[in-house]
């Protein structure tokens, strides 16, 4: 036995040429003491062809552990990775490890042994890449439970809808403002009797209106048109302020007024254990028409978005959306158009707890958005936040094949230490793992991008370019990206570029009261789904003359045109020209006479100029007017305020 391991030896040492120690020689006789009683190259006594290449194996590793560089280069060569030896050292399944104590090279020869015997484990799969063959999933077909697309009724087709106002009032109609008027009302009448100055000249509340609601909505629209630092300097008499269009809209005191009182729902049956109670009725019948008037094509989005809000104590806060701090909305978008098809109002941690489900608040923000197109084959894209094992093979028991980013609390063990996996490759390199329907897809771009799908499978790729810095100069190269990468990027921008419309020239208002940011998110949303409707309608119906835009008729326009419908204004025209109080006689309508009331008020000119808060009976009948005044042979208010020279009109 020694003999043959000397010959052994020398014929290795001859081969590699190094020097082979006593250590060595106890080692392999040991291992080919063990194989005595196997029937490989039992003729020869020798070293199996197997050995040989342990062997090999072994000694080019300790070479390659004195240098990183070496290394890098042989395993590339060599297609395996130090990750992959480790892995499957740790999970192959052929039963025990032999133990050996050594130290130095010793210790490379002993993992070399255990990184090549037996079969293969199930982690070795991990390091496949794109000349791999991957079988992917068989997916359901398409077969939504309506065409995709608009769906609007029989009598408001081609030339019965040719103008914005007429798609903006599918989702806000008159039956349905009508409700918000009635609400509104009931409840002013109740707060006027505490501020009788959002009421008219005797306290009384002036009811509003469904087309009052309309101009109402139109002014709002108008702010998000033509910002100023102020909602003041809209009705503000000053030269650079006096060619603005709210006056022609609406009062200041009344929008005052409108914006106070306004309210969703009734009163008295506002329900204090739900959270949305001041908008929850409101908020199902605007998502019912969404969802009524339009399908979505195959390939759908849940993200979430920011509407603009200030109150501390409900703010959520996300970087990288265009509103960085307020209200936190979970939104269902067609990716072909960013039509908003469903969304549900974040309203915190605490207030969730009790129907969220033991797999998170993302699986189920997942699950609740896309019930309704379940069992339909649709395509769902959603980041990382959502993104789970569990939710990927869930949704596609469901017929929903889906893909998302994952996060390191989402990743499969087989692709964790993306970092470490990605320095020693090459940008465009790429691993993946399958489990089940579940494809677990690693990507190396800048960083390693992660991608859980059931869509997509690991062999389909296309090449993009990509800038790299050799030797201090920029260059642009051309590596593979993963079908996987590309498809999300291209679906999920799509939600991205629908909060992108509609921040930009939003209709929402800065206010303390939650729900009436959302009442004007809701606004901004029938905005862009009209948009969206009119444009496929005008598509469908170039024949019809009353439907012609500019080819680059923009979201814009489309707001400009909507705003002077609900507001009845012409297209062009002089802009409104303030009217003082004070007129030539005969301007007004009526003769401006002292009239004696019941009660007793503030002077107007007395608190004007002084502060003071003197109370009199007395005051001007006058339409133009209808303030409280003196009129006494010592103190003339009256007389004052009618003057030109008064300063504190406004």
């Amino acid at each position: 036995m020694v003999t043959n391991c000397k010959l052994i030896m020398a014929s290795e040492s001859k081969r590699v040429g190094v020097e082979v120690t006593a250590e060595d020689v106890i080692l392999i006789c040991t291992r080919h003491k063990n194989h005595d009683d196997s029937d490989e190259d039992s003729e020869t006594g020798g070293l199996s062809s197997g050995e040989e290449f342990e062997l090999d194996q072994q000694l080019s590793d300790e070479d390659l552990n004195e240098s990183d560089a070496e290394t890098s280069l042989d395993m590339e060569e060599d297609g395996s990775d130090p990750d992959f030896a480790v892995n499957e050292q740790q999970t192959t399944g052929d039963g025990p490890q032999e133990q050996c104590v050594t130290r130095g090279r010793d210790r490379a020869i002993s993992r070399g042994v255990h990184r090549h015997r037996g079969k293969p484990s199930a982690a070795a799969q991990l390091y496949n890449s794109y000349d791999d063959p991957d079988t992917g999933n068989q997916l359901p077909s398409f077969c939504p439970k309506r065409a995709p697309g608009p769906h609007l009724d029989a009598p408001v087709t081609q030339g019965a809808m040719t103008n914005a106002i007429d798609f903006f009032k599918l989702f806000f109609t008159n039956a349905f403002l009508l409700q918000i008027c009635n609400h509104t009302n009931t409840f002013a009448w109740e707060e006027v009797l505490k501020k009788p100055y959002y009421g008219g000249m005797d306290g009384a509340w002036k009811e509003t209106s469904p087309d009052e609601m309309f101009r109402l909505m139109a002014l709002i629209m108008y702010c998000g048109l033509v910002p100023i630092s102020s909602v003041h300097h809209y009705w503000s008499t000053k030269t650079l302020y006096h060619g603005l269009w709210a006056r022609s809209i609406m009062s200041r005191d009344r929008f005052k007024a409108l914006m106070a009182m306004l309210h969703m729902v009734d009163p008295g049956a506002e329900d204090e254990r739900d959270e949305l109670c001041k908008i929850t009725s409101m908020l199902e019948i605007f998502k019912a028409s969404c969802k009524g008037l339009y399908q979505p094509f195959q390939h759908v989005s849940v993200d979430e978005r920011m509407g603009k809000y200030k109150h501390v104590s409900d703010i959520q806060h996300i970087k990288n959306k265009p509103i960085k701090w307020g209200m936190k909305l979970w939104v269902l978008t067609d990716s072909l158009n960013g039509y908003t098809y469903d969304f549900d109002v974040f309203t915190g941690c605490r207030n969730v707890h009790d129907s969220l489900s033991e797999n998170g608040l993302g699986y189920d923000v997942v699950m609740r958005l896309t019930s309704s197109l379940a069992q339909q084959g649709y395509h769902v894209y959603f980041d990382r936040f959502c993104t789970s094992p569990k939710l990927i093979k869930d949704l596609f028991q469901l017929q929903m094949p889906s893909c998302g980013t994952a996060n390191r609390r989402a990743l499969p063990e087989a692709v964790k230490g993306g970092k470490k996996w990605a320095k020693r490759k090459d940008k465009g390199a790429m691993r993946w793992v399958r489990d089940e329907c579940c494809l677990a897809l690693q990507w190396k771009d800048d960083k390693p991008v992660t991608i859980l799908s059931s869509v997509h499978t690991a062999d389909e790729f296309l090449h993009v370019k990509r800038k790299e810095k050799v030797a201090d100069k920029w260059r642009c190269v051309t590596v593979k990206q993963p079908k996987a990468i590309h498809d999300y990027n291209a679906y999920m921008n799509r939600i991205n570029q629908s909060d992108q419309i509609i921040v930009k020239n939003t209709a929402l208002q800065m206010c303390m009261r939650w729900w009436k940011t959302l009442f004007f998110h809701m606004v901004d949303i029938a905005v862009v789904n009209s948009f969206i409707l009119f444009q496929i309608h005008r598509a469908k119906n170039l024949d019809v003359p009353e439907l012609k835009r500019s080819q680059t008729y923009s979201l814009t326009e489309y707001r400009e045109e909507l705003t002077r419908q609900l507001a009845g204004l012409e297209e062009c025209g002089q802009p409104p020209v303030y009217n003082p109080s004070l007129k030539e006689p005969g301007d007004f309508d009526s003769a401006h006479i002292p009239k004696v009331s019941d009660t007793k008020r503030t002077c107007k000119v007395c608190y004007d100029t002084s502060k003071q808060s003197l109370k009199v009976v007395t005051y001007c009948s006058a339409p133009q007017c209808q303030v409280y005044l003196h009129i006494r042979h010592d103190k003339n208010c009256f007389e004052l305020w009618h003057s030109k020279k008064y300063k504190h009109r406004k």
